[in-house]
Formats: structure tokens, C-alpha cells, sequence
């Protein structure tokens, strides 16, 4: 210790120098690396998988977990002519369209096509999750010499989050190739709608889809016999349904407990109301709510622990800390329950009052349903019950960004109610929801944010001048549409600027002659 003691006292400058340069050394780097670990965790809050090489890509970072043995997923594949078109497409560098029902095989064609490729790609696929901010959604950085592919499995999921028409034309104008899925029937029209609300024609991005087709009783047999499981009596030709064995679960549900037949319920009621995140993850806090509320159920800690760890051991949900993970088929073929959509999200809306991001999930879940759902006035007004509840909570001065976003859902809302009672009335109130979001989304701090809430205000205004003031709101809608072009030039950000300028055409055609 003396010997220490002396050799510090002897070169204490020299130590002192060597400390203040290493913190000097560690701010700097602080400093010059911040920014890059900020752009990491963005991206990595947004993408599954990050340029992987096709032929070694996961099942389950396609599938999830569909792609563990436990819930359907084999080795064996059962190859049909359809496979051979759709790995031409993507060999042939086209985006293509892959829809059909639900476990007709539409991801597993994919995963099957990517990983045996001729010549390796490299592959990336989004969470399902909200882009909060424009600005700082990033395409990361690929230094592969391979063709990139983007993955939307799901694609009618996917448009149903924030700001995804944004990511898409991202990585349109980069010429990346797009691999998507989708359920046909009502999902697809709706992916068709959605599209239109940009002007877009679906087959203007991905020709004309790929529909996978149910397969012959014959072939169901065959399968089984390879695979060693048993056909379903009620097998209806679409071959997920060999490997999911919905019958035995549906035996296995009835065989439930009450109480575990009300949790599965629970389960079925926030999945119909958007309560979930992602891929059909739901927490344990508002499973027990519903539980309470609406079955009656109430337990102590540990008797939940085991209900839940029985309903995994009979194979319907996986735990994943503080989250529970189900089988989406599950939720709509196996749980049993007589659940009007509009009704639950009625009653949602009221459980979850004191439940702000519940409220805006609900708000999301209500709207999306609405634009083509007959009952559109219904489902319009649930989701603005919703939205304005959240911003009780969400207030301007504590969470700004969550305000804003949430002023420009309940603009969009009271428009499309607009479109089928009382239009002056809710024209108005979209405006001054519009109005509010651009407290938040300015020109020079949020400027994509900015354009797409001062064309949503210019659509407002137009709409508002069908029925009074034309002039007036004329004058606004247009100074509306001017604003979002200063940021959607056609040279900076050609993809939306046709859409403003379609807009703006249209509304100068409305005003002739005034």
C-alpha cells in the first residue's frame, strides 16, 4: 500500500491528466455516437428482421409463432403448381400479392418460396406496430449485393397502423421488392379502399394477386399420411387446417372450466376491440379486467398463475412475462361466444375509460371497421368517444405528440361521419381537431406530420364548402393544400405529391366560377 501511495503522490499531474482526457474521450464519443444508438433502437423498434439472407431465414421470423411445431408448423410441404408461380414472381424481381382464406397457406407459400430461391435475397420484415413520428422512421442501412425484398405478411393488419402508407412508399421509390399476404374477402376489399384513399390501384403495385386455392379431400389425405396426423372430419380444404387440428381444440374447449372458458372469452372480447399489440399479444392486467367485469371472475395472484398456466398446458396461449400470446384462428373459429363487434366496442369504450391507450386502440379498432362497414355513422361515433376520452389524459401540455396524433385520428373520424350525417357539423369539428394537431406538427420541427395534417385540413374545408360559405371554405382548403406542398414537393417527395395535387385539381374544378 506505501508503494501505491508514493507512486501516486509522485505522478498525481500525470494521473490527473490521463482521467480529465479520459472523460474528455468518453464525452466525445458520447457525443458522436448518440445519435447513430438512437437511429439503432428507432429501427429496431420497427423491423422483425433487418436484411437477413433469404435461405436462412427462421420459420418463426415469418410465421411467429406459427412457425414452432406446437402450432402447425412442419417440415414437410406439400408443393403445388401455385408455389412455382409465385418464387417465379420473385425470382422475376416483381411485387406480388398473395391472398386467400385464413390457414389456406398464404404465409408458409412465402416462407417456402424464399428459402429455396435460386439466388439469395435479402430480407426484411416490419413489426406491426405504429410509426408515433414521421420523422423519425429510417429504412436501415443494407450493404448486401442481393436483391432486398420487403415482407407484409398480413398486409390488411399492417395498414391499419399509423403512418404505413408512409413506410410503403419508402420503400416503393427505392425499387425494393414486395412480398405481401392478405385474407381475401372483406380484408381485401379493404386493402383495396385503403389504397384508393391514395389514389392508388392495388394492381398498379402488385399486378394482379396470387390467390391460393383450397385443396381436394384427396390431397388433405395425402398430407396427413406424410405428415402422420389425422384429416379432420370437418377438413374444408384449406391445408392450415390439417396441421392446426381446430376440431381437437374445439373439443379441448369444451372441456374447459367456466373459468377458463370466461378467460378465453376475455381474450376473444379485447381481440375484437383492437386491445391487443402486435400479433395478437394481450396483457395479463386487462384480461383480468374484462375477467371482472364482464364474467364475473375475480382470483387471487396465484390462482391466476395457475389458470393460466393450465390453459397453456391444453395448448391455447403461450406466456410471455407480463403478456399473453393466442393462436388468432383460436379467437375466431375455437372460442365460442355470441359477440356483436359494435356492442363490444360499446362496452370497451366504458370498461376502459380510466385506460387511455386502450381508448386510442379501441378509437383505431372502431374506425377502421367503420370505413366500410355499413354502420359506418356507429362505428365512427364509438371511435370519437374514444379518442376524445383519451385526451382527458393526453393532454396537449403533458404528451404533446400523442395529443397531436390522436387530434388527427379524431379529425379523420369526424369527417368520414360527415360523409353520412350531419356534414357542416362534423366538417367543422374536423377542422378544429386538425387545427389542434398542428399546434404540435409545425412546419420546421415536424414538417411530413405537418403536410399530411394540412391536407387532411384542406379535405376538410373542401368537404365543407359543398354545403356552406363556398368561398370562404374554398379559400381555406386551398391555403390548406399550399401549406402541404411546401413540404410534399414533387421533387423532394414525389409520392404524395400528386395526391395534393389531385386534391388541389379537384377542389379549383368545385370552384369555378366563384
Amino acid at each position: 500500500m506505501e508503494y501505491i501511495w508514493e507512486f501516486v503522490s509522485e505522478h498525481s499531474w500525470e494521473i490527473i491528466f490521463a482521467i480529465v482526457f479520459a472523460v474528455i474521450a468518453a464525452i466525445i464519443i458520447e457525443i458522436i455516437f448518440k445519435p447513430f444508438r438512437h437511429r439503432v433502437g428507432k429501427t429496431k423498434a420497427l423491423y422483425e428482421v433487418k436484411w437477413k439472407k433469404s435461405s436462412s431465414l427462421k420459420p418463426n421470423e415469418l410465421l411467429g409463432i406459427r412457425g414452432k411445431p406446437k402450432y402447425g408448423f412442419h417440415k414437410y410441404y406439400y408443393q403445388r403448381q401455385i408455389d412455382e408461380s409465385i418464387k417465379n414472381e420473385i425470382e422475376d424481381n416483381k411485387n406480388i400479392l398473395i391472398i386467400g382464406n385464413p390457414l389456406a397457406g398464404k404465409t408458409r407459400a412465402i416462407y417456402q418460396s424464399l428459402i429455396t430461391l435460386n439466388k439469395p435475397r435479402s430480407i426484411i420484415i416490419p413489426k406491426l406496430v405504429d410509426i408515433q413520428n414521421l420523422e423519425d422512421f429510417r429504412i436501415p442501412s443494407c450493404f448486401s449485393r442481393w436483391k432486398k425484398i420487403l415482407v407484409l405478411n398480413d398486409l390488411d393488419k399492417y395498414i391499419e397502423k399509423q403512418n404505413f402508407f408512409h413506410l410503403l412508399q419508402e420503400f416503393l421509390k427505392r425499387d425494393i421488392i414486395i412480398v405481401a399476404s392478405c385474407r381475401s374477402g372483406k380484408e381485401y376489399d379493404n386493402l383495396c379502399n385503403y389504397l384508393e384513399m391514395f389514389n392508388f390501384d392495388i394492381s398498379s403495385i402488385f399486378g394482379v394477386p396470387i390467390e391460393i386455392p383450397k385443396i381436394q379431400r384427396n390431397e388433405g389425405e395425402t398430407v396427413a399420411k406424410q405428415t402422420d396426423i389425422d384429416l379432420p372430419p370437418t377438413f374444408d380444404g384449406n391445408i392450415g387446417s390439417i396441421f392446426l387440428q381446430l376440431d381437437t381444440m374445439r373439443k379441448r374447449y369444451r372441456t374447459c372450466t367456466e373459468v377458463e372458458k370466461g378467460i378465453l372469452k376475455s381474450m376473444k372480447r379485447l381481440y375484437y376491440a383492437g386491445i391487443y399489440r402486435e400479433r395478437e399479444i394481450f396483457s395479463f392486467k386487462r384480461i383480468k379486467h374484462i375477467c371482472k367485469v364482464k364474467e364475473g371472475i375475480e382470483k387471487e395472484s396465484y390462482e391466476w398463475d395457475g389458470l393460466f398456466n393450465k390453459l397453456k398446458n391444453k395448448g391455447f396461449i403461450e406466456i410471455k412475462k407480463d403478456d399473453v400470446w393466442i393462436e388468432e384462428t383460436y379467437l375466431r373459429s375455437v372460442i365460442e361466444d355470441d359477440l356483436s363487434v359494435l356492442d363490444n366496442l360499446n362496452e370497451m369504450t366504458d370498461f376502459f375509460s380510466d385506460d387511455a391507450d386502450s381508448l386510442f386502440s379501441i378509437g383505431n379498432q372502431a374506425y377502421h371497421i367503420g370505413v366500410i362497414d355499413i354502420n359506418k355513422a356507429k362505428y365512427m361515433k364509438i371511435a370519437i368517444k374514444a379518442y376524445n376520452e383519451f385526451l382527458k389524459v393526453y393532454t396537449l401540455d403533458s404528451f404533446p405528440m400523442d395529443y397531436a396524433a390522436t387530434q388527427n385520428n379524431l379529425g379523420t373520424a369526424y369527417r368520414t361521419l360527415g360523409e353520412v350525417e350531419a356534414k357542416a357539423e362534423n366538417c367543422k369539428k374536423a377542422i378544429k381537431a386538425y387545427e389542434e394537431a398542428l399546434k404540435v406538427y409545425t412546419l420546421d420541427r415536424f414538417p411530413m406530420d405537418y403536410a399530411m395534417t394540412q391536407n387532411n385540413l384542406g379535405n376538410a374545408y373542401a368537404t365543407l364548402a359543398e354545403v356552406e360559405a363556398k368561398v370562404e371554405n374554398c379559400k381555406s382548403a386551398i391555403k390548406a393544400y399550399n401549406e402541404s406542398l411546401k413540404v410534399f414537393t414533387k421533387e423532394e417527395i414525389p409520392e404524395f405529391y400528386p395526391i395534393i395535387e389531385n386534391n388541389l385539381r379537384s377542389l379549383l374544378k368545385f370552384c369555378e366560377g366563384v
